[in-house]
C-alpha cells in the first residue's frame, strides 16, 4: 500500500486490495480507514524509510558474504559445532 501511495494511488478501494497478512480479514473496513487526505508534498517524505531499509538490508547481504567467506577455512568446525538454541545462521534477523 505504501509505495502505492508514494506512486500516487489515491483510490480507497484499490488500496484496500493491496492488503496482505491480517489486514486482508478487515477488507471491508479498509477502505473508510484510506479515505484521509495525503498531499503531494507529504509523500517526499514517505520513500525515506524505505530507502534507508533497502540501503540496510543490502549492506547486511554484503556482511554476510565477508562472514561466510572469513569462516569458510573454519568450515569444519563449524559443521562438527552443536548448535545452542537460539543461535542458528539466521539469529540476527
Amino acid at each position: 500500500m505504501i509505495e502505492a501511495l508514494i506512486g500516487g494511488e489515491r483510490d480507497p478501494f484499490v488500496l484496500a486490495g493491496l492488503a496482505r497478512g491480517r489486514l486482508r480479514a478487515r477488507l471491508d473496513d479498509l477502505p473508510a480507514s484510506l479515505r484521509w487526505p495525503v498531499h503531494r508534498r507529504s509523500c517526499p517524505a514517505v520513500p525515506d524509510p524505505l530507502d534507508a531499509y533497502d540501503l540496510l538490508t543490502g549492506q547486511i547481504a554484503t556482511l554476510d558474504q565477508l562472514v561466510e567467506r572469513a569462516a569458510g577455512p573454519f568450515g569444519a568446525v563449524i559443521a562438527r559445532r552443536s548448535p545452542s538454541p537460539g543461535s542458528g545462521r539466521a539469529s540476527h534477523r
